[in-house]
C-alpha cells in the first residue's frame, strides 16, 4: 500500500512524537537473541532509511525478547510506516504492532503519543478499505485498530457512506471470512451483528456486475457467506 496524503501526514507527525526516544546504547535480550548484533543492525541507517529487513526481525522480537519499552518508541514510527509500505515480517504487520503497542502499556503512554499511534491506524484503515484486495488486506488494519479498543462496528458503519467497488470487494472478503470456523491466531471480529445486516447485503448487491469480471466471484463468494451469516 502507497500512502495517502491522509495516511502521509499521519506518519510524518507520528516521526517528532516520538522523537524524545533516542537510539538505544545497549540492548537487553534473552540467551537466544544477540543484542549486540541486533543493534549494530538497527544501527546500519538513518531511523527512516531502516529496511524491513534491518527493522522487521526486531519488531518480532520487541519487548517480550529484545529491549524495553522505550526502545520500541525510538522505532515505532519507522515499524508503523513499514506496516504500511513493507508489512511481510511479523513485526510489521498491522495486528502484531498493534499488540506490540498493547504489550507496552500505551494506555499510559503520552497523549501525543496515543494520538499519534490511532492516527496512523485510522488513517490506514480509510484508506485500506476502499483499495482493491491485491493491494491491501483492509482486514489487517480493522484487527490492528480493533486490537487497540477501537469499536469494531462503529468503524465499518462509517464504511459504508464511501464504498466504491473495490471497497465492495474488501467487505466481502471480511463477510466471507466471519462467516469460516475460528482459524486462531485470528479472532471473529465482534462485529457479527451488523455484517449479517441487510444494509451490509443491499451493499453488495449494489456493486454486483460492476466490479472487474475476474472479481466478480469474490463479490458472489461473500453474498453466500452473509446468507450463512444471517441464518
Amino acid at each position: 500500500m502507497i500512502a495517502g496524503n491522509a495516511l502521509g501526514d499521519a506518519i510524518d507527525r507520528a516521526y517528532p512524537a516520538f522523537a524524545r526516544y533516542g537510539f538505544p546504547h545497549k540492548l537487553e535480550a534473552a540467551p537466544t537473541r544477540d543484542g549486540a548484533a541486533i543493534l549494530r543492525t538497527l544501527g546500519s541507517a538513518p531511523l527512516r532509511e531502516l529496511c524491513g529487513e534491518a527493522l522487521g526481525p526486531y519488531a518480532g522480537y520487541a519487548m517480550t525478547t529484545v529491549g524495553g519499552v522505550g526502545d520500541y518508541k525510538h522505532f515505532l514510527p519507522r515499524i508503523l510506516e513499514l506496516a504500511i509500505l513493507e508489512p511481510i515480517w511479523l513485526g510489521t504487520t498491522p495486528r502484531v504492532v498493534a499488540e506490540k503497542i498493547v504489550y507496552g502499556q500505551w494506555r499510559a503512554w503520552p497523549d501525543r503519543e496515543r494520538e499519534a499511534v490511532l492516527a496512523v491506524f485510522d488513517a490506514a484503515w480509510m484508506q485500506a478499505r476502499n483499495e482493491h484486495p491485491e493491494a491491501v488486506n483492509a482486514l489487517d488494519w480493522l484487527e490492528g485498530c480493533v486490537t487497540l479498543g477501537l469499536d469494531a462496528t462503529a468503524l465499518l458503519e462509517a464504511w459504508l457512506p464511501s464504498l466504491n467497488a473495490d471497497g465492495a470487494l474488501q467487505l466481502a472478503s471480511l463477510v466471507h471470512r466471519e462467516s469460516q470456523p475460528p482459524d486462531p491466531p485470528a479472532k471473529p471480529l465482534p462485529a457479527r451483528p451488523w455484517l449479517a445486516s441487510d444494509a451490509v447485503a443491499e451493499a453488495l448487491r449494489r456493486f454486483a456486475g460492476s466490479v472487474a469480471p475476474e472479481d466478480e466471484w469474490l463479490l458472489q463468494a461473500g453474498l453466500k457467506a452473509h446468507a450463512a451469516l444471517d441464518s
